[in-house]
């Protein structure tokens, strides 16, 4: 009876123990909060009727993690993070030419 309560406390133990150091370790939060590549201070299209238009952007391991206004960057920003200041010009989305015609690139293989 005695070792199934010791066995208990001990995983117990370890779980706060492992659950302490993930929550107050070192800098590893601002590690994996910052962004890549933070675009500001300009005029961003989103295409999203719920928020036309942004003054900023930011990028993480190539997905836009965050649009909105410059002030909201902060907690994107880090040491290693690219920005680029747009200085008022517009950026908009990337576009992608969905519409070809396949049968004539085939035409000329055979």
């Amino acid at each position: 009876m005695f070792q199934k309560h010791r066995i208990f406390f001990k995983l117990m133990l370890a779980s706060t123990l492992a659950l302490t150091l993930a929550a107050f370790g070192d800098d590893k939060y601002e590690q994996t909060r910052s962004a890549d590549l933070i675009f500001e201070s300009g005029s961003v299209y989103t295409m999203d009727p719920k928020l036309p238009e942004a003054e900023a952007v930011a990028v993480k391991e190539g997905k836009i993690v965050y649009v909105g206004d410059d002030t909201g960057l902060k907690e994107w920003r880090g040491k290693d993070t690219q920005i680029i200041n747009l200085k008022g010009k517009m950026l908009l989305p990337g576009f992608v030419d969905t519409h070809n015609h396949a049968y004539l690139r085939a035409e000329n293989i055979y």
